[in-house]
């Protein structure tokens, strides 16, 4: 199972790739979309600028993947496309400039 993620600012186009991806039969067939877990993770009730927050989507986008790999298996041959991936966890840390010994362990 191969991993690629679309990442980058509100409006940027992820989605629409993704979707224009999922329509063409050639493409929807070699391609395993995720959910964009933000929309997820506001049904929590979390605020996005807490660091739990943070963690809360890193954890949910790792189980997610991980979910599909065992899915998939070995034989199968698709691409996960993610419109986040699990880095992105560390420009927020740098942006809202958190912890160092944080950002090294997004499970604290």
């Amino acid at each position: 199972m191969r991993h690629a993620v679309l990442t980058g600012c509100p409006g940027g186009g992820n989605a629409r790739l993704i979707e224009e991806l999922q329509r063409d039969p050639a493409w929807s067939v070699r391609i395993a979309c995720l959910p964009e877990n933000i929309f997820i993770m506001r049904q929590v009730g979390i605020s996005p600028r807490e660091r739990l927050f943070q963690r809360a989507i890193f954890h949910l986008q790792m189980a997610l993947e991980d979910g599909l790999d065992r899915v998939f298996g070995q034989g199968e041959c698709r691409v996960i496309l993610c419109h986040r991936g699990s880095l992105d966890l560390l420009a927020y840390w740098l942006d809202r400039r958190w912890a160092k010994e944080e950002r090294k362990n997004p499970a604290l």
